[in-house]
């Protein structure tokens, strides 16, 4: 297991050193000029840009502006945002917060909606409740985040004025901030829950089809036991390793949710560097979503031989 736990880590070193070469060199070849968002005006003297190159470092050629990157990563410095004047760092955690305040959530509901609906599916599996579990986890799992959130704004915001469309409050009104909370965090947990359901429905199913589940029925035990000790056990494998790769494909969804609630997180903020250019932001945020990215891998892998001794030994 130790030989394994190391490999692992190693491997995730080497990928943070490629991750970090390829933030830096993806975001360069963006079309459009950076000085455009520093300035907030194009029509900005070629002079003044001159003097802007100069003080982002972005005159100087592209294998020294990468070692100043590389170094500055190292030190934990990301560098300062062209649109907001301030450190990457700064506004990365600032955003994060808002981020983890919608994520978590909406992450614990799709999870939970996802077992309920893949255990009924596999334990009435090819009757009629199974066919519409099924068939609304495949609907929730093709449906695209963004449509999503504008049919979820369109019918409880826009038509019965259940809740906000847009934004955030601050922590001092609580409710109100939970008030803003509840539909993007419904949308997300629905749409994700959809490929939780299915992947349970399938693994459940195939295990309550082994010999071992009948020798437990035979000894005299419940459904619900034969469920509880050993179907669902042994069923939980791959939802778990879903589960830990979802967590960034979460992450990089908000992208899309935030910006139809105009919800003022991460993916809100790529959104927002994107459209201006704004290398820092977008190398930063890059580099830091890799990292975790990596991170969540090595866990998943690890818990994964944990679970099974089987693929340690492989």
């Amino acid at each position: 297991m130790k030989v394994y736990v190391i490999s692992r880590i190693i491997q995730a070193l080497i990928m943070i050193l490629v991750a970090i070469a390829f933030s830096f060199f993806l975001f360069r070849i963006l079309p459009g000029d950076p000085t455009t968002a520093i300035c907030g005006d194009p029509r900005v003297p070629a002079q003044t840009r001159e003097i802007l190159y100069k003080v982002f470092g972005l005159d100087k050629p592209l294998h020294e502006q990468f070692l100043v990157f590389l170094i500055n990563t190292f030190k934990g410095n990301l560098g300062i945002s062209f649109q907001y004047k301030v450190p990457i760092v700064q506004l990365l955690i600032r955003r994060l917060w808002n981020t983890m305040i919608l994520l978590i959530p909406a992450t614990l509901l799709s999870i939970f909606l996802g077992i309920i609906m893949g255990i009924i599916a596999a334990w009435f599996r090819g009757r009629l409740i199974d066919k519409i579990v099924t068939s609304m986890a495949t609907m929730f799992w093709s449906t695209p985040s963004f449509w999503g959130g504008m049919v979820m704004i369109y019918l409880f915001a826009v038509t019965l004025r259940l809740f906000p469309a847009v934004g955030i409050v601050g922590w001092s009104n609580i409710g109100e901030m939970l008030h803003h909370l509840l539909l993007p965090m419904i949308t997300y947990g629905v749409i994700f829950s959809g490929q939780y359901a299915l992947v349970l429905r399938d693994t459940l199913s195939e295990v309550l089809a082994e010999d071992f589940i009948l020798l437990a029925k035979a000894k005299g035990l419940t459904k619900y036991e034969v469920l509880r000790k050993h179907g669902f056990k042994n069923a939980l494998l791959p939802l778990v390793t879903m589960i830990g790769l979802n967590l960034g494909s979460l992450i990089l969804g908000s992208i899309t949710i935030e910006t139809v609630f105009t919800w003022p997180g991460v993916g809100r903020l790529i959104y927002e560097a994107v459209c201006y250019n704004d290398f820092p932001i977008l190398q930063g945020v890059f580099f830091f979503f890799t990292i975790v990215m990596i991170l969540l891998t090595v866990a998943v892998d690890i818990l994964y031989a944990y679970l099974d001794p089987r693929v340690r030994l492989g």
